[in-house]
């Protein structure tokens, strides 16, 4: 009997450690992908509906008011070609999260060059089309089961010589 004692107290002590160890601070995300709140960026006011559960949006179908059409449209009706960007080429990927009541914040920007090698266009280019990404104002929820999700959306932007030649959600 006194072993069995001894037994559940080493359990529970290896427990405790193990519990310690998974509280400490990682310096990588918990999921691929991930977005965390930076105060530089970011709005404070903009509010998840539950933070530990922001999903992809291909797995509860957020969406866009008129989908990849009404997306396409506005990029292309206020982009602004600009003749000292034509020899920019390359994808521009805007990420961010669509929150339950269809509000957007934390976008991230990735760009990459027409052979996929990390590219910098100039930031008047940049923050134009970032610019027309969080203008997007009619975004739906992913709902599952009637419930509906914070969920991560992204943007592609293909640019060659400067224009917009293609966008993908």
């Amino acid at each position: 009997m006194n072993w069995i004692i001894k037994a559940l107290m080493f359990l529970i002590i290896i427990n405790g450690i193990h519990s310690c160890k998974s509280v400490s601070q990682s310096i990588y995300p918990e999921h691929t992908g991930d977005i965390d709140f930076d105060p530089k960026l970011d709005k404070k006011d903009f509010h998840l509906c539950n933070e530990q559960r922001i999903v992809q949006y291909y797995s509860v179908k957020t969406d866009y008011l008129g989908e990849r059409k009404e997306i396409y449209k506005q990029f292309q009706t206020k982009y602004l070609f600009d003749p000292k960007y034509s020899n920019e080429s390359g994808y521009m990927t805007f990420r961010f999260i669509v929150n339950c009541k269809g509000e957007t914040d934390r976008f991230r920007v990735y760009e990459i060059d027409e052979h996929y090698a990390l590219k910098h266009f100039p930031v008047p280019l940049k923050d134009q089309l970032l610019n027309i990404a969080k203008s997007l104002n009619h975004w739906i929820p992913g709902k599952a089961e009637g419930v509906a999700y914070d969920s991560y959306y992204r943007i592609t932007i293909k640019l060659v010589n400067g224009k917009i030649e293609s966008i993908k959600p």
